[in-house]
């Protein structure tokens, strides 16, 4: 089976006070989703927000409502979803406010694209350039190996000629296309709502025996589980014996048969104790296994991206999605205790934090 790895390059015009453009790339650390929903690449540019709304915030919101939209319904086809949630956007966006939104989705070898108003998304495969998603259409196509994609908010089209674009996505590799595309987008004063994201496929084999890390080490506690078990039923089998062995060879002691009466109580207490314990654990399967394997992958990646919060504001925002996805899978487990609480509030609050901070990101 062969999966597409992204090579990403992005250009963002620089804010003004009514117009601003972000770039956003996802990619979920749980298995179904990315098996599901795989990477999910955005460009947006708004235009003349309510005076009441800072730019940094209605960016920080249509990201939050795309991301939530997509990624929220697992039932849905990839591409169904990516386009209910770019047209959600649009009719939610009211007044004079101009947004342009362009959405891909790299799923397995599949690529599928949304976009609205004046985005639009070009295909270099082979040495030919050409427009393939514009307007409000939708799309989806097998990838090969080396295609190279321009996704970009209709400002950005009009900033930059076509010979320019056509040339530079001849070079094949995204941060040089980049690079000799940024300047004629940020030598305009008005462009503010232009924003792109150059972005080559590279295909890459492996298994389907090659499971996430995650499922490694949920493999690998579920074992320990079972010869502990395993365990427990030998030592229960041979203390049994032993009370048996014990009440018929001091068959004729009453004091003997006392002791040997509260003994056996004793270990039926522990046993229906075990049972209890048992009934729990069967009603919140890994609740102490998995949730504490998950939580702490969480912790690391809101650690990494609290360290990246000046250096790189995208890498951050991205890691602390991850966490975010993470915790709804805690969540989902019914872990609630004090300590979960407190992490997912600081979570929520970096998060917030990175995406404001996520204006004009390069």
């Amino acid at each position: 089976m062969a999966k597409f790895l992204l090579e990403i390059a992005k250009i963002v015009g620089t804010s003004t006070q009514n117009s601003g453009s972000w770039v956003h790339a996802f990619s979920p650390s749980q298995a179904e989703k990315i098996s599901q929903r795989g990477q999910l690449l955005a460009v947006i540019g708004i235009a003349n927000p309510p005076e009441e709304v800072e730019i940094a915030t209605a960016g920080r919101e249509i990201i939050s409502r795309l991301h939530e939209e997509y990624f929220g319904d697992l039932i849905a086809s990839p591409l169904e979803q990516l386009k209910k949630a770019v047209e959600k956007i649009g009719l939610e966006t009211t007044g004079e406010v101009e947004i342009d939104v362009g959405a891909i989705a790299v799923v397995g070898n599949v690529l599928y694209g949304a976009v609205n108003n004046g985005a639009r998304l070009v295909l270099a495969r082979k040495g030919k350039v050409a427009t393939i998603l514009v307007g409000k259409e939708t799309i989806s196509g097998y990838l090969e190996d080396g295609d190279l994609f321009c996704l970009g908010t209709g400002e950005f089209f009009q900033l930059v000629p076509q010979g320019v674009l056509q040339a530079a996505l001849t070079t094949n590799s995204p941060s040089e296309a980049a690079e000799s595309i940024a300047p004629v987008v940020h030598g305009q004063e008005d462009g503010g709502k232009a924003a792109a994201v150059i972005f080559k496929v590279k295909k890459q084999e492996f298994k389907e025996t090659e499971l996430p890390e995650i499922k490694k080490q949920d493999r690998e506690l579920n074992r320990i589980f079972q010869v502990g078990k395993t365990i427990a039923a030998k030592v229960k089998e041979k203390t049994l014996e032993k009370i048996t062995s014990l009440a018929e060879s001091q068959k004729k002691t009453p004091r003997s048969q006392k002791t040997v009466i509260t003994v056996a109580l004793i270990l039926l207490l522990i046993l229906g104790v075990s049972v209890v314990l048992g009934a729990r654990q069967r009603r919140h399967p890994g609740l102490t296994q998995k949730t504490s394997v998950l939580l702490e992958q969480a912790q690391e990646k809101l650690k990494e991206g609290k360290d990246l919060l000046t250096l790189n504001p995208t890498k951050a925002s991205q890691l602390l999605l991850e966490a975010q996805d993470l915790t709804q899978q805690i969540e989902s487990a019914g872990l609630k205790t004090e300590e979960f609480l407190k992490f997912q509030e600081e979570l929520r609050q970096t998060l917030g934090k990175v995406l404001k901070e996520h204006q004009g990101m390069q």
